[in-house]
């Protein structure tokens, strides 16, 4: 599947990039709500779908698998001008492959036990400028990534967790606001999986919606 290879490089571009170190901030455990006033959305031709309780996993999945390839393009975003310690600071900006674009700030640090590297944490926000890769979903909100990358004492790769909180104006294909927050897990053999909060407001409805997959 394209979404866990591309995990398993984003994976390699962590230890690869990264071989100095950062804080973690933690956002706490609950949907944020707000984050989809940030950025910008203009409107966009397309059925403009009213997002309900039936098909709001196909929404969230499509904005959960947007969301995991902007953070695979956010970790490549390095910025060298300040460093501090062992943080690496990430600036730039990822153009969408059809609109937009989404800003890019943030730090990862690699945690060392000597020479082995015991860890990587890492903290990205992301602000959404009229952002679309597809063509058929357009996105203005923001996103805040945190996460850490775990290594055993051979230095192997041991597991990745990865959450985004935040929240968006979508249209397009479906038009409408969710606030989400979504905690990515993946283990030493590149299995994943998803756990997923969203609050939705479509066609002047509002309703919460709880799911794994």
């Amino acid at each position: 599947m394209r979404l866990k290879s591309g995990i398993l490089f984003i994976v390699a571009c962590i230890a690869i990039l990264f071989v100095t170190g950062c804080s973690k901030k933690d956002s706490g455990d609950s949907v944020i709500s707000g984050g989809s006033s940030e950025g910008s959305l203009t409107n966009h031709e397309g059925a403009n779908e009213v997002v309900t309780a039936n098909n709001v996993e196909i929404v969230t999945k499509k904005i959960n698998d947007m969301a995991m390839d902007v953070y695979s393009r956010a970790i490549l975003t390095p910025s060298f001008d300040k460093p501090s310690n062992f943080t690496t600071n990430l600036n730039g900006d990822i153009d969408g492959n059809k609109s937009g674009k989404v800003s890019i700030k943030g730090s990862v640090v690699t945690k060392m036990t000597g020479i082995i590297t015991s860890g990587v944490d890492y903290n990205i926000v992301s602000i959404f400028y009229d952002f679309s890769d597809d063509g058929e979903m357009y996105y203005g909100g923001s996103l805040t990534y945190n996460g850490a990358v775990k290594y055993n004492t051979n230095n192997d790769f041991v597991s990745n967790t990865i959450t985004f909180n935040g929240g968006f104006r979508f249209n397009g294909a479906y038009s409408g606001t969710e606030d989400i927050r979504t905690t990515v897990r993946v283990d030493s053999e590149g299995n994943y999986s998803y756990d997923v909060s969203a609050n939705v407001t479509s066609g002047g409805v509002s309703f919460s919606k709880s799911f794994k997959y």
